[in-house]
């Protein structure tokens, strides 16, 4: 049995991250969707989500059936790219580009007990695009996950839910570092947690 340790938000505290920001304008490396060069543009928040479902979702390699596993990240990707990516009347909206989002960090709908999350990896590649490009004061997302059993991962972790964990190293020493500081701003807390992994 190993035990690990953790920062753990949930998805309305990472969506609270970048909500009250999602029209304030960035300087962020871009890639243009139909040349694929790459430069330093001024954006949108709303834009820099928009590219990074795109990078993740339909621009980069499938680990998985994504049009399938993210149907509506899919679809949103695609109306971004026959905008040219641009903003614009066919460009995709905030609220639909956070609700693809959310989508995407649904658990399985499985009915036995064990709950995960089909689209873990690109979810932590589009939030730590979006973390590293627009929040450099904040941590990465170490990992993605759901937990199952609070018996077995323990009773500290939500059950059944998207969680978003950060990692410890960065944001502990005696007290809290300044990206612990700024992260408990916006997420409203800094606890740590800890789970179990259980091999037979």
């Amino acid at each position: 049995m190993e035990i690990y340790s953790g920062v753990i938000a949930n998805f309305e505290q990472m969506v609270g991250i970048i909500q009250k920001d999602k029209d304030k304008v960035f300087e962020v490396t871009c890639t243009n969707v139909t040349t694929s060069e790459v430069f330093i543009e001024k954006i949108s928040l709303k834009m820099v989500l928009l590219e990074a479902i795109w990078n993740w979702v339909h621009g980069g390699e499938e680990t998985n059936d994504v049009e399938t596993t993210l149907k509506s990240a899919w679809e949103i990707s695609q109306r971004f790219q026959d905008a040219g990516g641009e903003d614009g009347p066919e460009c995709p909206t905030w609220d639909e580009a956070i609700q693809a989002l959310k989508d995407a960090a649904a658990i399985n709908d499985d009915v036995s007990d064990y709950f995960f999350i089909p689209a873990e990896e690109e979810l932590l590649g589009i939030w730590n695009e979006i973390l590293g490009n627009c929040y450099p004061d904040l941590p990465q997302v170490d990992e993605v996950r759901c937990f199952c059993n609070g018996r077995l991962q323990g009773y500290d972790v939500p059950i059944g839910e998207a969680c978003f964990i950060f990692g410890t190293r960065e944001l502990f020493e005696k007290k809290l570092t300044k990206k612990g500081e700024d992260l408990k701003k916006v997420i409203g807390h800094c606890n740590e947690s800890e789970w179990t992994v259980v091999t037979y």
